[in-house]
């Protein structure tokens, strides 16, 4: 029996887990996608804004949650990824990601980082990596 992958969500506002909710009969949040998948299992969520901490809580159940994502990373094993947040947040939160050796699949929302400036910074850490990436792209119909 394989074990269930660990997972966690970096911004748990609309896209995190805010857009819908268990019940829901479409699948539009990363929190739902993790809920509704048998292999995996939500285990913590990196949220700075307490209204959407206590609201995703609130439909998704409990879950470890930190505020920074150096504390997220430090404290737990996390095998898939969903980074979430803002685009202005992606950078910093790609980079510690990629030096992180539990994770293995990095799924994030578009656009990957804020400028050229930063996806060349990314750019080696990303080459060298050897974790799966998936950008999410507009999902005009589901």
């Amino acid at each position: 029996m394989q074990k269930k992958l660990s997972c966690a969500i970096i911004g748990t506002g609309s896209i995190g887990g805010l857009i819908d909710s268990p019940s829901s009969s479409n699948i539009a949040s990363h929190a739902h996608a993790f809920f509704k998948h048998k292999d995996c299992k939500l285990v913590a969520v990196c949220e700075p804004n307490k209204t959407n901490e206590k609201e995703f809580i609130d439909k998704w159940g409990d879950v470890n949650v930190y505020k920074t994502t150096k504390e997220l990373f430090k404290n737990e094993n996390i095998d898939v990824l969903s980074i979430c947040s803002p685009t202005i947040y992606h950078f910093e939160a790609l980079k510690e990601a990629l030096k992180t050796k539990d994770i293995k699949y990095i799924l994030c929302e578009k656009p990957l980082v804020s400028s050229l400036k930063e996806l060349k910074k990314i750019k080696s850490l990303l080459l060298k990596s050897d974790k799966k990436i998936i950008i999410n792209t507009l999902r005009q119909y589901d």
